[in-house]
């Protein structure tokens, strides 16, 4: 009778496994999977136990020792980071029996984990009160001042409104660009008006 000695490595499908989770996702939603094999006939020396070794990765993520599926522990928020590069050990569940070793056979892959952006953030004005002069005599169209505002969602396009305050239309905004102006022409009643 010939016995198998646990003298294999674990061999992962791939080295480097890619991935995503949308931010602000719930704990315990699914990322990915991981799958070694090993060439050892029998257990526990083919037998694979999945690991996370990093404690700062592992309060993010969590990995099924025995499915390799990965999921998030924790909600995760795209603007503090936005890919995370967690090793993930598969080790069979007997001692080596390979020259030297006093542990059981491992082998680590690379799982990159992107974060998808969604849309929770809301917008923000790079001043909290802006102040600007005109002629009364103004031209339609003339430019009065160019407030902006920042969203730190990706990809993310402002548009400007003016929502209260804009008495008789005297003003417009361009939407895209934040730039106030013009845009009906004031002239100062006459004496005779203004005694009417």
């Amino acid at each position: 009778e010939i016995l198998d000695s646990n003298d294999n490595i674990p061999l992962f499908t791939s080295p480097t496994y890619l991935a995503n989770v949308s931010e602000n996702s719930p704990p315990g939603t699914y990322v990915t999977k991981v799958t070694a094999e090993d060439k050892d006939i029998s257990a526990p020396n083919n037998v694979i136990q999945y690991s996370i070794g990093d404690p700062e990765h592992s309060r993010k993520f969590q990995v099924d020792p025995y499915t390799g599926n990965i999921t998030t522990r924790v909600e995760l928020n795209r603007e503090e980071i936005k890919v995370y590069f967690i090793d993930v050990t598969a080790c069979d569940s007997a001692m080596s029996d390979r020259p030297n070793m006093n542990t059981p056979n491992c082998r680590t892959a690379n799982v990159r984990i992107d974060v998808a952006d969604t849309n929770d953030n809301q917008p923000f004005f790079n001043e909290t009160l802006y102040e600007a002069t005109v002629l009364e005599n103004a031209e339609r169209g003339t430019s009065i001042i160019t407030i902006q505002a920042n969203d730190l969602d990706e990809n993310s396009q402002l548009r400007y409104i003016i929502t209260d305050g804009n008495e008789e239309n005297v003003f417009a905004v361009r939407e895209t660009i934040g730039e106030i102006y013009a845009c009906l022409l004031y002239t100062s009643p006459s004496p005779r008006d203004a005694h009417e």
